[in-house]
C-alpha cells in the first residue's frame, strides 16, 4: 500500500520562517546584477544628457547596493564556510588517527604471530595448542581492531563535540 505524503508547496517554508540570509541574499545579487545590467544597456542608447545622469546615478546607487549585499552574502556564508573548513580538518585528523589505529592494531597482530610460529617450531607449542590459539586469535582479532580504532577515533570525536 503506497503512503501518500501531504503535498507542501515550495513556498510554505517562507510562510514557517525558513528562509536563510544566504538565500535572501543570492537572490537580491540576482535582482542587482539584472537591474545594474539594464541600467547599462539604458545609458548606451539614451540620447538625453539629463536622463543619463539620472541612469548613471541609479547605476551608481544600484551598485552600491549590489556591494552592501555582496558583503552580506559574504557574512551569511562564514559560517558555513567555517563548518566546511572544520569538517575537513575533523576528516583528515580521523584518517590520520584510523591509519595509526590500523598500523598499531598490525603490529600487534603479527606480534602475537610471530611469538605463536616461534613457540611452534621451538617444539614449545604442540599442534594442537597451536590450533587452539590461532582459532582464539581470529575470534578475538576483530574486538581488537575495533579497540585500537575506538581508541584512536573518540578523542577526535569527543573534541568535535560529536560524542560526550
Amino acid at each position: 500500500m503506497a503512503v501518500v505524503k501531504p503535498y507542501r508547496h515550495r513556498s510554505t517554508a517562507c510562510w514557517e520562517g525558513a528562509i536563510s540570509e544566504e538565500a535572501v541574499c543570492e537572490a537580491l545579487v540576482r535582482v542587482l546584477l539584472e537591474r545594474t545590467q539594464r541600467l547599462e544597456k539604458q545609458q548606451r542608447v539614451v540620447r538625453d544628457h539629463s536622463q543619463a545622469e539620472r541612469l548613471a546615478t541609479r547605476s551608481l546607487k544600484t551598485m552600491g547596493m549590489l556591494e552592501r549585499t555582496l558583503d552580506r552574502l559574504g557574512e551569511a556564508r562564514k559560517p558555513r564556510e567555517e563548518m566546511k573548513k572544520r569538517f575537513r580538518e575533523l576528516v583528515g585528523r580521523a584518517c590520520e588517527a584510523l591509519g595509526k589505529a590500523c598500523r598499531d592494531a598490525m603490529a600487534e597482530h603479527v606480534r602475537v604471530l610471530t611469538m605463536t610460529r616461534d613457540e611452534y617450531v621451538g617444539e614449545r607449542l604442540r599442534p594442537e595448542l597451536l590450533v587452539q590459539r590461532v582459532s582464539r586469535f581470529q575470534e578475538e582479532w576483530p574486538n581488537r581492531l575495533m579497540a585500537h580504532v575506538r581508541a584512536a577515533m573518540s578523542p577526535i570525536f569527543r573534541e568535535a563535540g560529536a560524542i560526550r
